[in-house]
């Protein structure tokens, strides 16, 4: 990529004004995994595990760090520029296949912070919001369910840069409201009012108790999920079961998460940031026509249910994909509103699919059943809700202490 080019890419910025409930933006920096001398105001931390690699279609700049092991970290690190910041990451690799990639912010005082969880192997290619925290430090981990990526972020801050930075300033941009770019808005309103419900399928319900099957062949996602999420008391259970051999539990109780690892007798406290529900739009195109994909945190810290719960990424497919209403159906004995799309290039080739349905529950939101096919008619992925139940004033306050004895990971691990 030539000069000009890399000048115009780090001239561009999001729109965030007036979105989140956060000190009002003033500027922007990108920063890359490339360690360009002089190129970004910001030291690259290569962590533990990360593989360099270069000559990438998707990424910026052509490279990215991957990570096909479960432990390690990457990050983006600010040396003594401590301040809010409001975090974009670049997801545009089919090597991205993590369905728990865990995004944190870390202060000087080395308090870590999650500050989302975002599924890079279903998530659309563009800027994913990453949420929102105070510190110098950002930060991605892996959870060993596909493989984690990291490429250039796009970080929002109040107050200016530090006198000795001297890369060059990134002026905050507005949205495409011009209709310049590509619409990202569906055309058919009964599928943007499906969207908005999926985005938003949090709001519609107090509790929630249920069951999922999820398949994906291309990252061997293959896990059994149970899960009691209460919204009001901001506590979830969730047990993932992989194979007959590997079994993980997450509880999470107002702001703090255990979660518990028995075949190696392990166990990782986590602190997660309390976000504002945005309040503008979800998905945009960027003043470069980039598409911009805002997700809502999940105080309950539902990992995992948050798949049917809260199916943020398959929303965004609505936007990405092409797609159609093909009818209603009743499931789980619930009224479900049935889409049909064809993947488009990015999304089929990382999936192996070339067309997919998913069934909508219309009161809530709520993803009720997924299955992508590939060309010949196999199933490629699936995700299939054994049993939901919503409202049924679930009593959950689940326990934050770990088995005496095991080993405690650390947070950012």
């Amino acid at each position: 990529m030539n000069a000009m080019r890399k000048r115009a890419l780090l001239s561009c910025a999001l729109a965030v004004t007036g979105m989140f409930a956060a000190p009002a933006w003033a500027g922007s920096v990108q920063c890359d995994n490339d360690r360009a001398a002089g190129q970004y105001p910001c030291d690259n931390m290569g962590g533990l595990n990360y593989v360099y690699r270069s000559g990438q279609s998707g990424d910026w700049n052509g490279d990215d760090r991957l990570n096909s092991t479960s432990s390690g970290w990457y990050g983006w690190f600010f040396p003594g520029v401590e301040r809010s910041y409001s975090f974009y990451a670049w997801l545009n690799n089919g090597a991205f296949t993590d369905a728990y990639a865990r995004y944190g912010v870390i202060d000087t005082s080395n308090a870590y912070r999650q500050t989302a969880v975002i599924n890079q192997n279903t998530a659309p290619g563009g800027w994913n919001y990453a949420g929102y925290g105070y510190g110098y430090l950002f930060t991605v981990t892996p959870s060993g369910n596909g493989r984690n990526g990291a490429d250039i972020v796009q970080l929002y801050y109040s107050g200016s840069l530090a006198a000795a930075d001297t890369a060059p300033r990134i002026a905050e941009a507005d949205r495409d409201v011009g209709g310049r770019c590509p619409s990202v808005t569906p055309a058919d309103p009964r599928i943007a009012a499906l969207q908005q419900r999926m985005l938003d399928a949090g709001d519609a319900y107090r509790d929630v108790a249920g069951s999922v099957d999820l398949r994906f062949s291309n990252n061997g996602q293959d896990e059994a999920i149970d899960f009691e999420v209460s919204r009001t008391q901001r506590s979830s259970f969730v047990r993932i079961a992989r194979g007959h051999d590997h079994v993980e539990e997450h509880a999470t109780r107002d702001g703090t998460s255990l979660s518990l690892y028995p075949q190696a007798k392990a166990y990782r406290t986590t602190s997660l940031a309390e976000l504002p529900a945005p309040s503008g739009p979800r998905v945009y195109r960027n003043a470069r026509c980039e598409p911009v994909f805002v997700h809502r945190s999940d105080s309950a810290g539902a990992v995992g249910a948050d798949n049917v719960i809260s199916p943020q990424n398959y929303a965004f497919w609505l936007s990405t994909e092409d797609v159609r209403i093909a009818g209603r159906q009743r499931l789980l004995g619930r009224a479900a509103t049935v889409v049909a799309g064809k993947h488009g290039d990015y999304l089929g080739h990382k999936l192996g699919a070339d067309s997919f349905r998913m069934w909508v529950d219309d009161k809530t939101g709520a993803l009720l059943r997924l299955v992508g096919r590939d060309r010949n008619g196999a199933v490629a992925y699936a995700i299939e809700v054994r049993d939901l139940r919503f409202d049924t004033g679930l009593p959950l306050k689940p326990a934050l202490t770990a088995p005496q004895g095991w080993s405690r990971l650390p947070q950012q691990r």
